[in-house]
């Protein structure tokens, strides 16, 4: 998988997601890597979303929870959006996952070392 160092951040993010952990139960966290945050994807999208495979404009991906009384109920969150236009705005949603939820995905990232 190829990855991306983005040292404002101090992490190396895969460029790609893995499709084929679409489905919340079977996401393999490999060791010493650890999903994104929300905080991490916003920055993400906002600054280097050119260098990212986000699908156009309809995208859907697995993040850590960001709320800490749903983590252990909810331990994965899902941001979704859809319709991204410019001249329209942003059109879409986000949901908390359990293990038998799905979505188009999921990407890890790293600190740098």
């Amino acid at each position: 998988m190829k990855t991306i160092k983005i040292k404002k951040l101090g992490i190396e993010i895969e460029k790609e997601l893995h499709k084929e952990m679409e489905n919340v139960g079977n996401i393999k966290i490999p060791k010493g890597w650890r999903l994104l945050t929300l905080n991490e994807f916003l920055e993400i999208w906002n600054n280097y979303k050119n260098k990212f495979d986000f699908g156009g404009d309809k995208f859907d991906e697995i993040l850590e929870q960001p709320l800490k009384e749903k983590k252990k109920e909810y331990p994965f969150y899902n941001v979704w959006f859809y319709g991204l236009d410019l001249r329209s705005g942003l059109y879409g949603s986000s949901r908390d996952l359990d293990c038998s939820s799905w979505s188009r995905g999921v990407r890890f990232c790293r600190s740098l070392k």
